[in-house]
């Protein structure tokens, strides 16, 4: 058995102007463990051993980048999906012998064992897709993708900025993205033949399509801006506003069934916070019962039980008044290769 981890994790901060910040951030975490047996398959006395059953098997996660196709008119994803399938043609050229032609015929524009839904022509073809990437450059094989950085912004300097400082007390404008490529488990497909990968001996019979050397069961795909833009602001008077607006997409491809789920998700959220400061609670101390010794303070009492907490101070405390509200909207649909379903 050997395992092998391999980590790359890369972090930046830039400062360009007092109180503007910008994080940068990327990793990728890639695993691989292989086992195999060797046997001692002696026979007349000749010692032979034999490497038996070798088998990979692991996962793959790195930071990634996939905005360009997260905005626009494509609200139900069918433009985007169209163009996933059209892919597939460009990447069965660049991958098999373009003088070969697929044995299925009405797969005729497909190069000889790379069909519309072999693994290593769908892989390819979903990221160039959805990445917006052109087909004819994207990597064919994912393990050789790059991790590709994240970022947050913060600014907190408008509140020192002319009347903004007379204003508000604190100004902050935020943005992120977040996005990650991730291959959640690999095997090596038994049926492989490493010895012929492009041979007769290698072919599916059902589908005519080559047998991949990994089985990959799906690719998933998540971004998100958080906030895609965000505001909070605290003003003299003890008045706090906040809003800000998410966009998120999760992508995942599966392999098994040709199947394509995406979600995608859209949130408002706002609010707002007043402080009253020094409010006297009057109504947690109660009156003296006539011929019934001294006044009883309710707050203290209740402080007693709350175990020490501010809880039911009849001293003057601060009163803060607040509202939050957030709308989601979400859809999630289900694609199906070739089905225009």
């Amino acid at each position: 058995q050997q395992n092998y981890t391999q980590t790359i994790d890369g972090k930046v901060q830039i400062e360009p102007i007092s109180d503007f910040r910008i994080d940068f951030d990327l990793r990728k975490k890639y695993t691989e463990n292989h086992s195999e047996y060797f046997k001692d398959t002696e026979a007349d006395g000749i010692r032979n051993i034999e490497r038996l059953l070798p088998q990979d098997m692991g996962s793959m996660e790195l930071t990634y980048f996939s905005a360009n196709t997260l905005f626009g008119q494509d609200q139900d994803g069918i433009d985007l999906f169209n163009q996933y399938e059209a892919n597939r043609e460009e990447i069965s050229r660049r991958i098999g012998d373009p003088a070969t032609q697929h044995v299925n015929a009405d797969e005729a524009a497909y190069t000889r064992g790379y069909g519309r839904i072999q693994q290593d022509v769908l892989i390819p073809a979903f990221v160039s897709a959805y990445s917006g990437t052109n087909a004819s450059t994207t990597k064919l094989d994912i393990f050789k993708t790059l991790p590709l950085p994240n970022w947050t912004v913060n600014y907190t300097g408008l509140s020192k900025v002319g009347r903004f400082k007379d204003l508000f007390s604190r100004v902050s404008i935020k943005h992120g993205y977040k996005s990650t490529l991730t291959v959640n488990a690999f095997r090596t497909d038994l049926n492989f033949d490493p010895a012929n990968p492009t041979g007769n001996s290698n072919i599916n019979p059902e589908t005519n399509n080559y047998y991949s050397r990994l089985e990959i069961p799906d690719v998933v795909i998540r971004e998100g801006f958080s906030p895609l833009i965000g505001v909070q602001i605290e003003t003299k008077s003890n008045l706090s506003i906040d809003f800000s607006m998410d966009k998120q997409r999760d992508l995942q491809m599966n392999l098994f069934t040709y199947q394509l789920a995406e979600n995608r998700t859209s949130a408002y959220k706002a609010g707002f916070q007043y402080t009253m400061k020094g409010v006297q609670f009057e109504w947690l101390k109660s009156k003296k019962k006539k011929g019934r010794g001294k006044d009883k303070n309710l707050g203290n009492q209740l402080l007693n039980r709350a175990g020490g907490s501010t809880f039911g101070n009849s001293s003057p405390q601060d009163l803060n008044i607040g509202l939050q509200f957030q709308l989601n909207d979400d859809i999630t649909i289900n694609h199906f290769l070739d089905q225009d379903i």
